[in-house]
């Protein structure tokens, strides 16, 4: 019994390790599942905090302690001093500042009373002192009306008279300036008074889009201010070594030389014409500057140009370099100017809308000119040409770069349909000249009877002159006194009564 008792037990007692091994294992094995459990836990909590957005600095159960500051990406921000003057911009900067740290309202006035230097301290002790400011609103409102320019006590209506005096850019800057003053406008007033204070050389351009937001208007106004920039001709700077091509400019350390060196200057070579001259190549009938037969549609030859200057010993000789010029060179009588009755010269009565009028026909003017008095007062119409030199009969070319085009003038039953340049002219209200002689044929012309006899399309017609001085209410001659003077005055001659030159003026004459 005894030893069967034994073998029993003894053959139990090799089992109770294994068991506690066992036991052992699966613990182990339970805290491993607990653990990895535990690590898959915070693996989905942090992916969850990544993805978070930034947080608005409340406390989170889930952070162990952690706010959403700590996230925040480190900078420290100082909160803007103010001693006086345009407020705006302190302003607009500490509510910024208020924003980011989310300072408690009931703190906002401690925080930028701190702040306040000079001007602006003593400012707000003395309100303090008379009134109690809780809050940032009342600050705020204190400061704009102590501080803020005066054109700022009414914003809207300082909004409203803003206008562009100066490029668009600039005049964007002020629209900017004066619409932060105001609150709470409509988008659609705010383009209507940008775009009435624009110039009125931008503002049709751009109303022709009909832009909905501002900025859609600042762009389309930058781009026509451009257009026309590069449209408009460039002023160029005044150069003043523009004249003296071989100008240097001064340099303060440059040193004076002692002797100063010029180019040796040729003598110069000028004809002049002596009155003896002058006389008698007039009594030939020659031109004054060339010497060659003077007469219609005369033009001098390159390189024969003569100095005809008065003598005078405080005046330099010029000399006047030959040049050739191709520019088209008109020519009016003097008798057409001066209206004077000449044997080539002939006088009809003629009417130009309804307007009597008295016409000389003149062979020696090789254009149709019109009276500038007779344009005036009938308002007829010009245009602008090219410039052109009108030569007179004393050798003086005038500038002409005017045309009244298809003027029809009718004497008796002829309609005559010409172009006239408007000229300073007496005796006459309008010149007939080669430009139209040379339209007729065959002219017979008597102008000792005082007329001629053309045919034009096979109907022969026939001018009957008149001595008629004027034509009532138009043109009259002038008198020998009144013409000498003005042609003196237009010319800066002295004229014979004749009205051709006897002393020389001073300077080129007639040059084209």
């Amino acid at each position: 019994m005894v030893s069967t008792r034994h073998n029993t037990e003894g053959s139990s007692n090799p089992s109770d390790p294994v068991a506690a091994q066992l036991e052992a294992i699966a613990a182990k094995l339970e805290a491993m599942d607990a653990l990895k459990a535990d690590m898959a836990a915070m693996k989905r909590q942090m992916a969850a905090k990544d993805k978070a957005p930034f947080g608005t600095g409340r406390m989170d159960d889930n952070d162990s302690g952690f706010s959403n500051y700590s996230r925040r990406p480190f900078h420290k921000i100082e909160f803007p001093t103010f001693s006086g003057g345009d407020p705006r911009g302190w302003i607009l900067k500490a509510e910024k500042y208020f924003c980011f740290y989310n300072t408690m309202d009931e703190e906002k006035v401690d925080v930028a009373a701190i702040h306040l230097e000079g001007d602006a301290l003593d400012f707000y002790s003395w309100i303090a002192a008379e009134q109690d400011i809780t809050y940032w609103d009342e600050l705020v409102s204190a400061i704009q009306k102590h501080y803020g320019p005066p054109e700022f006590q009414n914003p809207d209506e300082y909004l409203c008279s803003v206008k562009q005096t100066g490029s668009v850019h600039e005049y964007r800057q002020e629209f900017t300036r004066r619409s932060a003053r105001v609150s709470q406008w409509p988008d659609h007033c705010l383009l209507g008074v940008f775009l009435n204070g624009l110039k009125e050389e931008l503002k049709s351009d751009v109303r022709i889009h009909k832009p909905r937001t501002v900025y859609k208007a600042v762009n389309l106004s930058l781009e026509y201010e451009s257009k026309l920039k590069n449209t408009r001709p460039e002023k160029k700077p005044f150069n003043p070594t523009h004249l003296r091509p071989d100008a240097k400019p001064f340099s303060p350390n440059s040193q004076p030389s002692s002797l100063a060196t010029y180019p040796k200057q040729e003598p110069k070579t000028t004809n002049r014409l002596t009155d003896a001259e002058k006389q008698a190549r007039y009594l030939k009938g020659e031109c004054f500057r060339c010497g060659a037969k003077y007469g219609p549609g005369h033009r001098c030859q390159a390189g024969t140009l003569k100095l005809l200057a008065a003598e005078d010993e405080n005046e330099e000789d010029e000399e006047i370099e030959p040049q050739e010029t191709t520019e088209e060179t008109a020519e009016i009588s003097l008798h057409a100017i001066l209206g004077r009755p000449h044997p080539t010269t002939m006088k009809v009565h003629g009417k130009l809308q309804q307007t009597e009028v008295l016409i000389l026909v003149d062979g020696g003017s090789t254009h149709n000119f019109i009276s500038e008095v007779l344009v005036n007062e009938m308002k007829l119409e010009t245009q602008l040409i090219e410039p052109f030199g009108v030569q007179t009969g004393n050798g003086d070319v005038i500038r002409c770069g005017r045309i009244c085009k298809n003027l029809t003038i009718q004497v008796g039953e002829l309609k005559i349909n010409q172009d006239f340049h408007p000229f300073s002219l007496g005796g006459a209200d309008l010149v007939l000249g080669v430009q139209w002689l040379s339209t007729l044929n065959t002219v017979q012309a008597n102008w000792r009877e005082m007329f001629m006899i053309f045919t034009i399309e096979g109907k022969k017609y026939k001018f009957l002159g008149t001595y008629t001085r004027k034509r009532k209410g138009g043109a009259e001659e002038r008198s020998n006194e009144e013409a000498q003077a003005e042609l003196e005055i237009l010319f800066g001659q002295q004229l014979d009564p004749l009205g051709q030159p006897v002393v020389a003026c001073m300077g080129v004459v007639g040059q084209n």
